[in-house]
């Protein structure tokens, strides 16, 4: 038998495979198309609560966009959203430092430890529109790894708003090689203007929350799920996780590198003790 066509088939496959973008590179590509299609039609319209779209009517977990969400904002975005998916789907395939990432928690050498700007979620709580109720804003997330704290900051940009940034603090455990499960600890508000002409920002504890959640499953007879999210990829430029909802964060890393998460100096009231 001839080798010929066996050959012949070797060296077209080669070809393709130099010529295919990296899954790195594609998915970056898939997200600059994602953004381009939402620029002309734009993005899901999201407000606050069940209504507005952000919680899931059951779970009142955050609502997860893909793909029906961004299917109903144009046969655009919603393709260029399952582009973006797709990507994910390959380079969680790659090997990367996502395997052993969750193990270096509470190192001072965690390749988690740094500040985070979102590029791109699934998630209805982190998507922002100048279009909506919500206003546009700057999601990032700065992890401080031996700490064992997360800090997820909103900063929003419409120079109305009255609310100036929102930072939601958690802590943190490694369950597994590539799991962080979180537990959400407070809330800090701060405001464009002195809120009743007297205080520069808020600071709401989580426990009340947690407590009243609590009581809303045991009515229900249903146990609150733990959140945490699973590691997929994770290099010195990009991180890409999901949540136990599904939702899809990737994130790249801030060039500057972040001083390690400091107290907040307190300048207003506390609520929720």
């Amino acid at each position: 038998m001839s080798r010929t066509p066996l050959l012949l088939a070797s060296c077209v496959a080669g070809a393709l495979a130099l010529s295919a973008p990296a899954p790195k590179a594609a998915l970056l590509s898939a997200i600059d198309t994602f953004n381009a299609a939402t620029a002309i039609d734009g993005t899901v319209p999201i407000d606050f609560g069940v209504k507005g779209g952000e919680l899931d009517k059951k779970s009142r977990a955050p609502r997860n966009l893909f793909p029906d969400g961004f299917d109903a904002v144009s046969p655009a975005v919603g393709s260029a959203a399952k582009g973006v998916m797709a990507a994910v789907d390959a380079i969680s395939g790659e090997m990367s430092l996502a395997a052993t990432a969750a193990d270096t928690w509470k190192t001072a050498d965690s390749p988690l430890t740094g500040e985070w700007s979102n590029i791109f979620t699934t998630a209805a709580d982190a998507t922002f529109d100048a279009k909506s109720d919500r206003g546009a804003a700057k999601v990032s997330n700065v992890v401080d790894a031996k700490r064992g704290r997360i800090t997820n900051v909103i900063k929003f940009l419409d120079p109305e708003s009255k609310a100036n940034a929102l930072r939601v603090s958690l802590t943190a455990r490694a369950v597994g090689p590539q799991r962080l499960e979180l537990t959400f600890r407070s809330v800090k508000v701060t405001f464009r203007k002195r809120l009743f002409g007297l205080f520069r920002s808020v600071y709401i504890p989580f426990a009340p929350a947690t407590f009243l959640a609590r009581l809303f499953f045991l009515f229900r007879k249903m146990k609150p799920v733990t959140p945490f999210f699973d590691l997929l990829f994770i290099d010195g430029e990009l991180r890409v996780q999901r949540t136990g909802e599904g939702n899809v964060f990737i994130q790249r890393r801030l060039a500057a590198a972040p001083s390690p998460v400091a107290r907040w100096a307190w300048s207003g009231p506390v609520f929720g003790k």
